[in-house]
């Protein structure tokens, strides 16, 4: 397993006083994208975003993000400007995960998902995301910030959150979906996570884990 930490920015940052092992080529880190732009809701217009976990090998795959007492879950709602918060995400389905079928308003919602924007695209239809009991409504407000709240998906199952699973749009086959974050045209969102991932490589055993810390552009 790896677990590694890593952020989501609203503008290029770089990396200082930080110490980091070498880069490899089977993690390339978090991408966010601006998935659907003044998209009607029920809430009104809207920017739906999509954070995905980015790999080089369709087969590697996310097992679990969260927080913890030394790396928190942090995702915050940010003004347009990017130097303050923003109006909050929208959640009026008051969920947590992905909706288990699509033409719902639940469609445009904001949640916390490994792999599946529905929660029939999983395995045999059913959407193997587990949430911890401590993870709150994803996410009421324009910020979110645990020390215990994640997400996992169950072991035997774990295939769902691999890069390949998923091809639509925007979520190639080297990208995993972690979430959607709604928000009011314009509006950006920053945070960091930690991930913990399956680097599976044909014919040979998992590699090390290592720990490592990136920030990412928000594009």
């Amino acid at each position: 397993m790896d677990m590694r930490i890593a952020t989501i920015g609203v503008t290029t940052l770089f990396i200082g006083g930080l110490f980091c092992l070498p880069a490899r080529a089977d993690f390339a880190g978090l991408l966010v994208v601006r998935e659907f732009v003044s998209q009607q809701t029920n809430a009104g217009i809207r920017d739906v975003f999509h954070v995905y976990a980015e790999f080089t090998n369709p087969i590697d795959r996310v097992t679990a993000w969260f927080g913890t007492a030394a790396d928190p879950l942090l995702i915050e709602n940010r003004a347009a400007d990017g130097t303050s918060l923003g109006t909050g995400f929208t959640n009026f389905g008051n969920g947590t995960l992905a909706p288990e079928i699509d033409g719902t308003p639940q469609d445009w919602d904001t949640f916390a998902t490994i792999g599946l924007r529905f929660g029939s695209e999983g395995i045999d239809g059913v959407d193997r995301t587990v949430a911890s009991p401590v993870f709150p409504p994803f996410i009421v407000g324009n910020y979110l910030i645990s020390a215990s709240a994640g997400v996992s998906v169950e072991q035997q199952y774990d295939l769902q959150g691999s890069g390949g699973w998923r091809v639509v749009g925007n979520d190639t086959a080297l990208r995993v979906l972690l979430m959607q974050l709604t928000v009011m045209p314009g509006e950006q969102m920053q945070g960091t996570l930690n991930v913990t991932m399956r680097i599976v490589q044909p014919g040979s055993q998992l590699r090390t884990p290592f720990r490592m810390s990136e920030s990412h552009a928000l594009l």
